[in-house]
């Protein structure tokens, strides 16, 4: 069960970690503008805005058919990733913008139903092996689709690395389904779903309108206001980071091994040093320390790109 859901999250993290860290690259070295390529971001919202939609996975009607749904989801995403490779290369700028919106509406779309299924079938003693495996899957599948596909590009070139990410995430969706076992957790979860009377009165819309308002009222609103922004500097500063690399003269090699997969691999290292911080210094004083070091983590950066790139100095400034 776990090594089916870590390949679930994997296929899903391929998508995301090609749009984060293959496509700045590549669109920049065909001339993109940095605020053409920051314009791609946008396109990743179907991410934030999933809730909107994530109902469906626990529909009467779409419950049965859970497995059927995920697997044509998974597939869907497999051709979407491939078809990259067929409408002309980043410089078919329309179709590959659309590819990649599509590209996160379904993933977002599956991470909903893998999430369910998840939630269904794991015991509650399973379910912090459970949490393991999303991470896991999903940063492995990040840094197949972004350092992965920079490093083998630079080898095969760019149409049978896209070719060869949608197989993988086929034969990830395929693989998974061959470890399934969709026996439920508990006694309860095997039970027909049924909507309680209260909840099977509210629409969808009314649900919605409720955890909005939850959102900007009263404490939640300030949890919202630092889940939104607190991150926002760094996320700005590191989208900067791949194209100040090819414009440095950096091989797309070097920019997969150094500044994604070695990047996403002190981020891991990063959020268990930022637990034990918790831990160690409490909520508040963690928040504010994290928010310094966020902003101290930029520094870095700027003295690299006034130095040229050097890739030592860079690659110390990525990993912080």
């Amino acid at each position: 069960m776990l090594a089916a859901l870590s390949l679930l999250y994997a296929a899903q993290g391929v998508p995301f970690g090609f749009a984060a860290e293959y496509l700045p690259v590549v669109l920049r070295q065909v001339g993109l503008s940095r605020s053409a390529i920051a314009m791609f971001g946008w396109l990743q919202l179907p991410w934030q805005l999933k809730a909107l939609w994530a109902g469906v996975a626990d529909h009467p009607r779409v419950r049965p058919r859970a497995r059927a749904a995920l697997l044509a989801l998974q597939l869907v995403l497999a051709a979407v990733m491939a078809s990259y490779a067929l409408v002309g290369g980043p410089r078919a700028l329309a179709p590959w913008c659309a590819l990649t919106g599509v590209a996160a509406v379904v993933a977002a779309t599956q991470d909903i139903f893998v999430d369910a299924f998840a939630v269904r079938t794991l015991a509650e003693h399973e379910r912090g092996w459970g949490n393991s495996a999303q991470v896991a899957g999903y940063r492995l599948g990040m840094i197949v689709g972004g350092g992965g596909m920079l490093t083998l590009s630079g080898w095969l070139g760019a149409r049978p690395t896209l070719l060869a990410c949608g197989a993988l995430i086929a034969l990830a969706a395929l693989g998974a389904f061959a470890l399934r076992d969709d026996e439920p957790a508990t006694a309860s979860d095997a039970t027909p779903y049924r909507a309680a009377p209260d909840a099977a009165a509210r629409t969808h819309g009314a649900e919605l309108k409720s955890v909005l308002g939850h959102l900007v009222r009263g404490p939640a609103r300030t949890v919202a206001a630092v889940a939104v922004t607190y991150k926002l500097g760094i996320h700005a500063a590191a989208g900067l980071i791949k194209p100040m690399l090819v414009d440095a003269g950096w091989s797309v090699e070097h920019i997969g091994a150094l500044a994604v997969t070695l990047g996403a691999a002190c981020a891991v290292a990063g959020s268990l040093a930022g637990g034990a911080l918790h831990r160690w210094l409490g909520e508040r004083r963690a928040l504010v320390t994290g928010a310094v070091l966020h902003a101290l983590a930029v520094l870095p950066l700027v003295a690299a790109s006034a130095l040229g790139c050097p890739r030592a100095l860079t690659t110390a400034a990525i990993g912080g």
